[in-house]
């Protein structure tokens, strides 16, 4: 039976098809959801961050604030999708690496269900790249739903 799910949400088109999916299926189990956006890790690895969080003038404690802004904004949006319904949503960010901390917190906190949108990635490109989905769907504890 699935009473939580966890909803994990990059801002991309294909993470608004899964809050929607979330949604509906949310409404049919009854279930809450709890919409997760994970950063990158602050400082110690600057090369992932997105050249407009990075001025000249910004102190490396400012990029781990502009990140956290940015993934509110994600978040928001996201749980938007659940405002109309009766359905309970949290929402809630964490640092880190993307497939391993959706699946630790997942794990952490008793998830019946991880749903995440599915990037689209060619085959080819998975196999030497590998994707968050295909990663969670590995990692994960409990069933996983790539929405497309």
């Amino acid at each position: 039976m699935i009473n939580k799910i966890l909803l994990a949400v990059d801002g991309s088109s294909s993470s608004d098809k899964a809050a929607r999916y979330a949604l509906s299926l949310a409404q049919q189990t009854n279930s809450s959801v709890t919409v997760l956006n994970v950063g990158p890790m602050p400082v110690m690895d600057l090369m992932n961050y997105h050249p407009s969080m990075i001025t000249e003038d910004i102190l490396p404690q400012q990029v781990e604030q502009r990140i956290e802004e940015h993934s509110q904004k994600i978040l928001d949006k996201a749980a938007e999708v659940f405002k109309d319904s009766n359905i309970k949503v949290d929402t809630h960010f964490e640092f880190g690496h993307p497939a391993e901390t959706i699946t630790q917190y997942a794990s952490e906190n008793n998830f019946d269900l991880i749903v995440v949108g599915n990037r689209g990635l060619s085959e080819i490109k998975s196999l030497f790249l590998g994707s968050v989905s295909d990663k969670i769907i590995h990692m994960a504890h409990c069933p996983v739903l790539v929405v497309k």
